[in-house]
């Protein structure tokens, strides 16, 4: 694998999509907490998962804020920079958890 965008930080609210995983045989080390991939040979890696390309974190006062953007992203298109807080309709976006994020 090249040039695929990963960003780690300490999050009990971080997700690896299941349409990523699918194209590995997964292998978790709990008690090394680690996590091997082996690439699935019979089917060709998919480099176009879906994505808004952005990084989001709650602050203290429970906004959501970008803390990083992949470059050509829709969400850099779009023109989100690291640092903006979400605003939908003239209100911050204020959540309780991360936990549910973009599940409909």
């Amino acid at each position: 694998m090249k040039n695929l965008p990963v960003q780690f930080w300490d999050s009990p609210h971080s997700c690896i999509s299941n349409r990523f995983l699918s194209q590995f045989t997964v292998t978790i080390d709990y008690p090394q907490m680690l996590m091997y991939l082996l690439p699935d040979k019979n089917k060709p890696f998919a480099t176009n998962i879906d994505s808004w390309g952005l990084n989001i974190q709650k602050d203290e006062s429970g906004k959501v804020k970008v803390i990083g953007l992949w470059e050509g992203s829709p969400a850099e298109k779009a023109g989100l920079q690291v640092g903006m807080k979400l605003v939908i309709s003239r209100s911050t976006v204020r959540i309780a958890s991360l936990k549910n994020w973009g599940r409909p």
